[in-house]
């Protein structure tokens, strides 16, 4: 199996079942704000404020993506191949290539967001749950 050990200047990429051994190191100079992964990816949010970085690696280590974005957020989920990033009253999506998919506001206080299928996300806002699909 393999696994991701995150650190603050970056990943170790660890594989074998009973034992883990470090396959790959790889060094991340910007500040680490948030961290996902699945079976086929690693993921690492950099930055502070508004500016940041999305950089994907596959789970050997290889980087494969590397997009700056603006975007001031608080939060996030990861889901089905896409990075939802959100602040009180705002969301966008992102793909694994750093394409932003949807960039909008919602009506209401916005606690949590997670996708729950093609397009289609729950939103955990301050008076309960809502579900939403993006056209």
């Amino acid at each position: 199996s393999t696994l991701a050990a995150f650190f603050d200047g970056g990943f170790l990429v660890l594989n074998g079942a009973n034992v883990p051994e470090e396959t790959r190191a790889v060094q991340i100079d910007d500040q680490i704000a948030s961290v996902f992964s699945d079976s086929a990816h690693i993921g690492v949010i950099t930055g502070t404020g508004s500016t940041h970085r999305l950089l994907v690696y596959t789970t050997e280590g290889r980087k494969i993506t590397d997009r700056t974005f603006e975007y001031a957020y608080k939060d996030m989920d990861y889901a089905a191949g896409e990075v939802t990033l959100y602040n009180d009253n705002n969301f966008c999506v992102y793909n694994l290539s750093g394409i932003c998919k949807f960039n909008g506001s919602y009506t209401g206080t916005i606690t949590d967001i997670f996708a729950i299928g093609r397009y289609r996300y729950g939103v955990v806002k301050d008076a309960g749950i809502d579900q939403i699909q993006l056209g």
